[in-house]
């Protein structure tokens, strides 16, 4: 914090010295904190929440998302449909350039620039797990498949600015998927300069947004500087962003109350130190928190283990304290989730498909150490965040699993950091914990499950479940048709017992009285501060 302080100091003294207005929201350095480093900014690579935020701020796609939600021109000035919605023609702007790190011009964007982008994100050599996030593109299906080279893909450059894009099959929202981070350009130079390093600092990387990266310390600060040759759609008025980077939930909160950092998201356990106050706090109900049982090793590689967590919860005695931000919660797919212009589902779930049934839970339990050849358990720890609410409703969790199956079970509080990072390489039992997709589809959600994604953190294999999540993503089916292709998967991860939602958990952006124009999406699809201001 030592260190953020200081260049905090060291740069407003230089914003007085170049004479920012006092009367103005405008010119302004605006502070933000991040939970952790981001690890590269590889825009057809980097889907970590942290890495968005940046990528949204120093780079523009073909179209950018405006803060009503709305989709504005971004490096397209504007775009053409045909009339069957397949043929995409996107006329660039002629004055946007790609700038280093110390703000020299290195040359303009280009339809070259995209393609490039595009045919990496697509390439099975990529190891991208962002992929998917094309496959509305002609031919990328079977790019990624290996089954054909990354030269078929769907896109064409008529000239330099203009870029024609061929889809599989109809879209009506194709503008919206284009400001997405994984389609934003990539200049090949650069990226072949940096000799796979692309990404990785400041210096490794070229920014075509509002701002550019001026400064990283890895691990403490990041300092973003209104990049001077960027001229979009929308001016940008703040003068740069200073990150700092590895504060806890906790530190966020009270750096925002002590007027250390201007907007930050804090989780919803901490919303009461804001309460009655004149910050302006947005929620988002996009979080479900949900036992994970991890497949690939231990005991939940047998099914009935997993049916006898299932049947001995006991979710009246878990939620009967829990307060106003933490909801009980049946589904993994949170309420805010859509297919294409529609919600996903009108009304959450009721129940679980598992009935609690103590004397089932023990028929399971008894079936499964016969499964797995064993004459009494080993030890088991269930990981979860450090949270004092969800500590005491998974307290009555263990209750019932001692009582009905005679099982003892280690409650181990975690850090967001160290339980995302546990779960994420497999290294747990049992886990609480939040499924995040890419985006609000719940498509982009329920994809994370398919065979071998990066993603799928239980280790779940299922073919049925893989060809209705290709025939879903490839655009085979209307919307109607492909939300209840998708509801028949999450009924299967339900009957296969992988994964036990518990929770629906609100988030919330804060912003400081003093502070506007900053805005945050929800499902983690970033924080956007081109329009962001504050008073002195």
């Amino acid at each position: 914090m030592r260190t953020f302080l200081s260049l905090l100091l060291a740069v407003f003294l230089a914003c007085s010295l170049a004479g920012c207005s006092e009367d103005s929201t405008s010119g302004k350095l605006l502070t933000y904190p991040l939970q952790s480093d981001p690890t590269q900014l590889d825009p057809q690579l980097a889907d970590e929440y942290e890495s968005k935020i940046l990528l949204q701020n120093c780079m523009e796609g073909l179209t950018r998302i405006a803060s009503d939600g709305s989709v504005i021109p971004g490096v397209a000035a504007r775009w053409d449909i045909s009339e069957d919605k397949r043929t995409w023609t996107f006329y660039l702007r002629r004055d946007t350039y790609w700038s280093t790190y110390n703000g020299e011009r290195v040359g303009p964007v280009t339809a070259d620039d995209f393609i490039f982008a595009l045919q990496r994100l697509v390439d099975p050599g990529t190891h991208s797990t962002l992929s998917h996030e094309a496959q509305v593109l002609e031919n990328a299906s079977a790019i990624t498949a290996g089954t054909l080279p990354k030269e078929r893909l769907g896109v064409e450059k008529v000239d330099d600015y203009t870029l024609v894009l061929h889809l599989a099959y109809p879209s009506e929202d194709l503008h919206r998927q284009a400001a997405s981070t994984s389609w934003l350009p990539c200049h090949q130079a650069s990226f072949e300069e940096a000799s796979g390093r692309y990404g990785r600092d400041k210096d490794t990387l070229v920014y075509n947004g509002p701002f550019r990266i001026m400064l990283w310390e890895h691990g403490e600060s990041l300092r973003l500087k209104q990049n001077l040759n960027y001229k979009g759609h929308l001016a940008t008025s703040p003068s740069g962003v200073l990150f700092t980077i590895g504060l806890t939930s906790e530190e966020m909160a009270s750096a925002l109350l002590n007027g250390e950092v201007d907007a930050a998201t804090v989780p919803g356990g901490l919303i009461r130190k804001f309460q009655d106050s004149d910050y302006t706090v947005t929620e988002f109900q996009d979080t479900v928190w949900s036992l994970c049982l991890n497949e690939k090793q231990g005991i939940f590689q047998s099914k009935n283990m997993r049916l006898a967590v299932a049947s001995v919860m006991d979710r009246t005695s878990m939620y009967s304290s829990l307060p106003s931000y933490l909801q009980p919660f049946y589904s993994l797919v949170p309420p805010l989730a859509m297919v294409g212009e529609q919600s996903y589902r009108e009304e959450s779930l009721s129940s679980y498909p598992v009935e609690e049934n103590g004397q089932a839970a023990q028929r399971y339990f008894s079936a499964g150490l016969a499964e797995l050849g064993l004459e009494e358990m080993p030890e088991i720890d269930l990981l979860c965040p450090d949270n004092a609410d969800i500590k005491l409703s998974l307290g009555f969790l263990l209750q019932s699993m001692q009582k009905h199956l005679g099982l003892y079970v280690n409650l181990v509080p975690l850090s967001q950091e160290e339980l995302n990072s546990r779960v994420q390489n497999g290294n747990y039992q049992m886990a609480l914990y939040a499924v995040q997709g890419g985006s609000d589809a719940a498509s982009s959600l329920l994809a994370t499950f398919q065979t071998g994604a990066t993603a799928n953190v239980t280790g779940f294999s299922s073919s049925s479940y893989d060809e209705q999540m290709s025939r879903i993503l490839t655009g085979a089916l209307s919307d109607s048709e492909a939300a209840q292709a998708l509801y028949a998967c999450e009924t299967l991860l339900y009957n296969e017992t992988v994964i036990i939602p518990l929770y629906l958990e609100s988030r919330y952006f804060i912003l400081a009285p003093h502070v506007s124009g900053i805005t945050a999406r929800s499902f983690y699809n970033g924080v956007s501060f081109i329009e962001g201001g504050k008073s002195d």
